[in-house]
């Protein structure tokens, strides 16, 4: 199943163009929720995402949805893997993650998450496509 997230716009006008289909493999079949966040610059970048969603992980192990009504330009993603749908990524005693994650281009996390420069992507008019995986810290 495909989750669609449309992005609402609220200046009246023509819909915008671009869409961006995200398929995401690693998870554990039915097991948890991907928690989505979309960034739209460098200063915004683990900060303030200019959009968020909840995205079931599905029989396979894989989430996929697409976000529809994006302007052309650059982005970033950032995955969370919520096994036990908490609503949060937990970690252990030592603040390392317990749980999967994962970043647009499937950048990799080193003590923290990747840079911009990482992670951004450009969405061009029309349909876009991102294949990323889930990574673990253990």
């Amino acid at each position: 199943m495909i989750l669609r997230v449309l992005l609402a716009n609220l200046i009246a006008g023509p819909a915008l163009g671009a869409s961006l289909s995200v398929d995401v493999t690693g998870g554990i079949p039915e097991k948890g929720q991907l928690l989505v966040s979309l960034f739209s610059s460098e200063n915004d970048w683990m900060k303030a995402p200019m959009h968020e969603a909840v995205v079931p992980v599905g029989v396979d192990g894989r989430a996929e949805f697409v976000i529809e009504g994006l302007e052309p330009g650059a982005y970033g993603l950032s995955l969370i893997y919520d096994e036990d749908n908490n609503y949060e990524l937990d970690l252990n005693l030592l603040g390392i993650p317990t749980e999967g994650f994962g970043f647009s281009n499937n950048a990799r996390a080193t003590f923290g998450p990747p840079d911009w420069g990482e992670v951004k992507f450009r969405v061009e008019s029309g349909e876009n496509e991102l294949h990323l995986r889930l990574d673990r810290a253990d």
